[in-house]
């Protein structure tokens, strides 16, 4: 079992020639989707063939040595499919090792760090150095069976990062944050991020959210009015941009449990139900003119809120001032997680992915405040705003089943699928209950106290 955090890059850290260090190629034989990787590599003479399952933090691998010739007679099979990388090893004072992978050819330029643990817990408590980068783990754009099929990702992860600088005013940060932001989802509906419409507006919507949960920070801080209106034109931005990428999410859902659950479906495989998803999502595709109208609005409201920023007033202007927001906000979190240990519907675990989503990007604004407890915060926070996210998916999948699918499948199919959807949210919903109960174990006061000491340690 691998337990694994990466990070990108994007500053090398000094003197990195006097670690130990070795040129290594690989090539894939097999990508099989997300889960799956049969791969060769050849380091400094040794010829291994490797296979993982999982994805994520933890993931199962099965490696060894072949030989000479084995290596050889398979090597030209993953023409196409390679990357090359010197993979540098730097011991960490913890005692763990950071494996910095530096990219030559065509990944030149990229360089991706990651750092084996031997538990979950261990890797929950790790604080990455100050020359990480954003992290990627789980990102599969940045496996490297991703990169040797499909190059550089168009749109780099979190770019730029989501969280104050050291000793940045308060005011100046915030608004700073607001406009890049707003920014990343002008250009992404502009179609000048380089993603298909379904992705740009995806992104464009965790934009969004980032704003939000921004406002919803400083809200103590802000002049109400000022606040009442901007969250609503948020909200309505985020809400207006929907048609093909929810089209596409019901598509990826139905193919997931049919994934999961291949040898308990149907003999019919639920193919109606699928040609009737993917008929609504050609549907929703093929209204590019409403579509490019709806975010020709959304465009022209966000820029005119681009524009009010500098109207935006802060009661006080040093990072203290969140701590009530921040108090506030983990509360929230906490009470949903328990409302829904209570009464496990759809409503429930809707409202702890919406304050989870919250506590997340909160923290990642507040990471230069306790880089160690705002990193356990923000990757519990990732993983269950995960597993209540496709939780959701799955709703929304039975409802739009539950009012269409009588057009394409009998009671029985129907039935069917809607019982492996609940089989796998009762998994799910045991997963996140039990990881929202460690995630919100802590007095919300003492979160509070946590962004109060520092301001006053910094003082």
């Amino acid at each position: 079992m691998e337990i694994e955090r990466k990070f990108l890059i994007t500053q090398l850290p000094p003197e990195l020639g006097r670690f130990a260090h070795q040129r290594a190629r690989q090539g894939y034989l097999i990508s099989a989707g997300d889960d799956l990787e049969v791969r060769l590599r050849a380091r400094d003479g040794h010829n291994l063939l490797t296979i993982k399952h999982g994805g994520g933090l933890t993931r199962d691998e099965d490696e060894r040595a072949i030989e000479p010739e084995r290596f050889a007679r398979l090597w030209p099979l993953t023409e196409g499919h390679r990357i090359e990388k010197v993979r540098y090893a730097i011991p960490t004072e913890e005692g763990l090792t950071i494996e910095l992978d530096a990219y030559t050819g065509a990944l030149d330029g990229l360089a991706i760090a990651e750092v084996e643990f031997d538990s979950e817990a261990q890797a929950q408590r790790f604080t990455p150095p100050a020359w990480f980068g954003p992290e990627v783990t789980g990102d599969r754009r940045y496996a490297n069976q991703r990169l040797a099929d499909d190059g550089l990702p168009r749109v780099p992860a979190q770019e730029p990062g989501f969280s104050l600088g050291p000793g940045e005013p308060l005011g100046e940060g915030l608004r700073r944050l607001v406009r890049e932001q707003i920014d990343a989802a002008s250009d992404q509906l502009r179609g000048q991020a380089g993603s298909d419409p379904a992705e740009a507006v995806h992104e464009a919507r965790k934009s969004f959210k980032r704003i939000r949960a921004t406002l919803r920070l400083a809200r103590d801080q802000l002049q109400p009015d000022v606040y009442e209106r901007e969250i609503a034109n948020f909200r309505g931005a985020g809400r207006r941009l929907s048609s093909a990428r929810d089209s596409q999410v019901l598509l990826e859902t139905l193919d997931s449990v049919c994934e999961r659950y291949a040898k308990d479906l149907p003999a019919s495989g639920f193919s109606a139900m699928r040609e009737m998803l993917v008929a609504e999502l050609r549907a929703a595709e093929g209204g590019h003119g409403q579509n490019a109208e709806a975010a020709q609005a959304v465009l022209k409201d966000v820029c005119l809120a681009r524009r009010r920023l500098p109207e935006w007033r802060f009661q006080h202007d040093d990072i203290e001032a969140l701590a009530s927001g921040f108090e506030r906000i983990y509360r929230n979190g906490r009470r949903a997680v328990r409302a829904a240990e209570a009464d496990q519907s759809d409503e429930h675990f809707h409202e702890v992915r919406k304050r989870t989503k919250e506590l997340w990007h909160s923290a990642e604004i507040l990471s230069p405040v306790a880089p160690e407890q705002m990193a356990k915060l923000i990757l519990l926070a990732h993983r269950l705003s995960g597993l209540v996210g496709d939780d959701h998916d799955l709703a929304v999948l039975a409802e739009h089943i539950r009012q269409r699918g009588g057009r394409c499948a009998d009671g029985t199919e129907q039935s069917s699928l809607q019982m492996l959807i609940a089989r796998r949210r009762r998994k799910l919903h045991r997963r996140a209950l039990r990881l929202g109960a460690r995630l919100y174990r802590s007095r919300p006061r003492s979160l509070r106290a946590v962004v109060e000491d520092h301001a006053r340690g910094c003082s």
